[in-house]
């Protein structure tokens, strides 16, 4: 009788549960349905969709948006100039190369193991296609110990975790500013994938791991540096002495092969975009939606030759949200001692890229894992409150805002009802909203180190009790 019983419950291990076959059914409806549909709108079909672009990466056709800039870049650098490098090709041959000079390093590297076979379109984008590839793997287990931490057990139906694992990769391969990056030959999917990189050395208690691959990004990206200042002011000192190290030999590096100059003139940049950042409807930032509420430009087409008019309305309405935004990010939410930093970390990095003057969409991929941390921690905090169902309203409407391409609202460009081109941007702000309620309605939880682990686990050891026993063991842990 103990064997059918065992066998029986065995079988229901391998049966996947209505919440598993729910999210299935819900992704497979954002992915598919909606983009079917929107080419079918009667008042005026779009026929680009997520899916064009879906298919774009199992076609493996890219474009060199990042590639062609920094190649520029490169080549300007390897011999002696009078001219700094942002003076000449930024802002005399408008080639908006806009990364620091570190970035550089990395096709540096490139070339130097292949040749200049290595830095050309095909190669970098065959990186990306792999970038990816692995990014959709590591979504599968990001979305794993999310569900393990917030729920407080380790999840045993295999059956879920095959529809889970499905479901995920489904949402990655869908996921419009991923596979827009990839289509435009963005270098923000190395991005992407580092940062959910990030995400996942934290969700595995490797701190130091999760900042050197911060300082990964930074190389790249330094507006990200931003959670580093976050991460000094909640003493995690791992997770910064891992940013600072490798952070620090590239820093060297870069002064090295490219100089102080180059370094001082990358500032000037720097300083032009945050006054006056871009009107083009894919700049999906307060300073895009102020832009085009002032009717600032062509939000439709893409202009690389021209420059946008400054608007003082419109600097002045980005630096108020930008401080805003970092505010929130690092000095707000450390106040709450509580959490143990998993929802603190997708609040300081989606505050750091929402703040920034331009956004393009490409840039929301790395809210991929935030939406995989979100989606538990909100079950979770509605399990608490009785109802979750408010929640995942939120989190639908956000997801469905930034995971999809709605150029039919382009329609609405030269009307007040421009705002709604700035569909993602609201989209990001309501997932930080979420993120926000969710790390209030989950305020009993603590972090354990893999110190505290130990000690608890010594204690236990000492006392005859079994392992995870003791007070406060089968609470949820953030």
């Amino acid at each position: 009788m103990s064997g059918t019983t065992q066998a029986s419950e065995q079988a229901g291990n391998r049966a996947p549960s209505r919440a598993a076959w729910l999210l299935l059914v819900f992704v497979l409806v954002n992915s598919f349905a909606v983009n079917l549909a929107l080419p079918r709108l009667p008042w005026q079909p779009q026929f680009m969709t997520t899916l064009t672009y879906s298919s774009s990466f199992v076609n493996h056709i890219a474009h060199s948006d990042s590639w062609k800039a920094m190649r520029t870049a490169l080549f300007y650098t390897d011999e002696p100039r009078k001219k700094p490098l942002y003076s000449a090709v930024y802002f005399d041959n408008n080639v908006r190369f806009q990364y620091p000079p570190s970035s550089l390093l990395v096709l540096e590297a490139l070339r130097a193991i292949g040749g200049n076979e290595a830095i050309l379109d095909p190669t970098l984008n065959e990186i990306s296609w792999w970038a990816i590839v692995i990014l959709a793997l590591l979504m599968v287990r990001i979305f794993y110990l999310t569900r393990r931490r917030f729920s407080g057990d380790t999840p045993t139906n295999t059956g879920d975790e095959w529809v889970y694992g499905c479901a995920v990769i489904i949402v990655t391969l869908t996921f419009y500013p991923v596979v827009r990056g990839y289509y435009l030959g963005q270098i923000q999917v190395w991005i992407d994938l580092l940062l959910a990189a990030v995400v996942w050395a934290w969700l595995e208690e490797r701190r130091a791991l999760s900042g050197a691959l911060l300082a990964g990004i930074c190389v790249i990206k330094p507006t990200l540096a931003i959670v580093v200042i976050w991460g000094a002011l909640r003493r995690q000192w791992d997770f910064i002495v891992g940013f600072a190290v490798p952070m620090s030999i590239v820093a060297v590096v870069a002064l090295a092969a490219y100089g102080m100059a180059n370094h001082l003139d990358y500032l000037n940049v720097l300083s032009y975009i945050s006054r006056q950042g871009e009107v083009f409807h894919p700049n999906q930032s307060m300073n895009g939606l102020l832009h085009r509420l002032f009717q600032n430009g062509d939000s439709l087409n893409w202009e690389k030759d021209v420059l946008v008019t400054y608007h003082p309305w419109v600097h002045g309405g980005t630096v108020v949200s930008s401080l805003a935004l970092v505010a929130i990010g690092v000095f707000t939410v450390r106040a709450q001692t509580a959490s143990s930093g998993a929802l603190e970390l997708a609040i300081v990095i989606l505050c750091s890229t929402l703040a920034a003057p331009t956004v393009w969409t490409h840039h929301y991929g790395v809210t991929l894992p935030l939406f995989a941390m979100a989606l538990p921690a909100a079950l979770a905090a509605g399990r608490t409150a009785g109802d979750p169902r408010r929640l995942l309203v939120v989190l639908v409407v956000a997801f469905l805002l930034v995971s999809n391409n709605y150029r039919v609202l382009n329609r609405l460009a030269e009307t007040p009802l421009n705002f709604l081109q700035s569909y993602v941007y609201f989209g990001g702000l309501l997932l930080l909203g979420l993120l926000w309620v969710l790390r209030s309605r989950l305020p009993g939880q603590r972090e354990l180190s893999r110190t505290g682990l130990r000690a608890t686990a010594s204690h236990h050891a000492q006392a005859g009790l079994p392992r995870g026993s003791g007070p406060g063991t089968s609470a949820p842990i953030d």
